[in-house]
């Protein structure tokens, strides 16, 4: 998982909490990011012991935003990747959001 995601439990691991965390660029979107949510989305639906009470996933941002959309500098370093690094890359965002539609919890966004 990226620095930029931080994975909490509470109620008895009921709840998971994962919280973008990149206050300083209002939680913007970058690869890393979409990297770290994508594997901690697939964790968290597996089938785990320790996920056997999982109920609800709350999705939340660091600080005073929720999300910014897309970093500046994720984009800008996109204009120097061929055509099909590009759509490898928008496939990347597309799998993440897929795998977070698709979660077997309920899933609530927290959005500020």
């Amino acid at each position: 998982m990226s620095d930029k995601i931080r994975l909490d439990y509470t109620h008895q691991g009921q709840v998971a909490v994962v919280t973008l965390d990149r206050a300083d660029k209002h939680n913007a979107m970058d690869e890393d990011m979409i990297a770290g949510l994508d594997a901690c989305f697939a964790d968290l639906a597996d089938n785990k012991p320790e996920h056997k009470d999982l109920r609800i996933v709350v999705l939340k941002g660091a600080g005073k935003n929720f999300c910014a959309g897309a970093d500046i500098g994720w984009m800008a370093r996109s204009m120097d990747l061929s055509e099909e690094e590009n759509i490898k890359d928008a496939r990347r965002l597309a799998d993440m959001l897929y795998r977070l539609y698709h979660l077997p919890q309920f899933t609530i966004a927290l959005v500020q």
